[in-house]
């Protein structure tokens, strides 16, 4: 049998544990942010103690990288399926919109909002996970472009153009409240998308 951990429990099931107590975490990664996380009422809300989460996680940058992909994962369940399929790359613009805006998943969006302004602070230190994070994002709304008739490697790039600036779109209009403005925006932004995917280049 493989070592013990602290508390009597067996290394053997250690991540299967880890696993558990990611899932469970996730809602309180979203309830509470990044920023005022702190080990010992993370651990006490999930039932367990600081020691333990330094046990199956090392410290707690690791700890909340293995939240952050957990809790992306949840939301990317929620939104594949082809929800942001259109018949047009302005429509993949509108459709990526209306997804990231829905007050369903406005925690998740929040979340990842806080963590990229946290990187602005702390240069280096969410570059992997954000990096590990987005490739799912940029591949869905590639897949959807593509699907609406823009060539693959365009699509790739158009991606990267859809997602940055439709997060920063939603920024504006929470911290605003100007959303008929910025809603106006998005619709040039698919109109701009519509004419760069229809452009013919590659």
């Amino acid at each position: 049998m493989g070592p013990a951990a602290p508390g009597g429990v067996r290394a053997v099931s250690a991540q299967q544990r880890r696993d558990e107590l990611v899932r469970a975490g996730v809602p309180y990664l979203l309830e509470h942010g990044v920023a005022d996380l702190t080990l010992r009422p993370f651990a006490a809300a999930l039932g367990t103690s600081d020691r333990m989460l330094l046990y199956y996680f090392v410290d707690k940058d690791r700890l909340v990288d293995a939240l952050l992909e957990a809790a992306n994962e949840v939301l990317l369940a929620q939104l594949r399926d082809g929800r942001i399929d259109a018949p047009t790359p302005g429509g993949v613009v509108w459709s990526c919109w209306q997804m990231l805006a829905d007050p369903a998943v406005a925690d998740h969006v929040r979340l990842w909002q806080e963590v990229y302004l946290l990187g602005l602070r702390e240069p280096g230190r969410y570059v992997e996970v954000l990096r590990r994070t987005s490739r799912p994002w940029e591949a869905l709304v590639a897949g959807a472009l593509s699907r609406a008739g823009v060539t693959r490697a365009r699509a790739e790039r158009l991606a990267t153009i859809v997602l940055d600036a439709t997060e920063s779109l939603l920024l504006d209009a929470r911290v605003t409240g100007e959303v008929d403005r910025v809603v106006a925006a998005v619709g040039e932004l698919g109109r701009m998308v519509d004419a760069a995917g229809g452009s013919g280049q590659t």
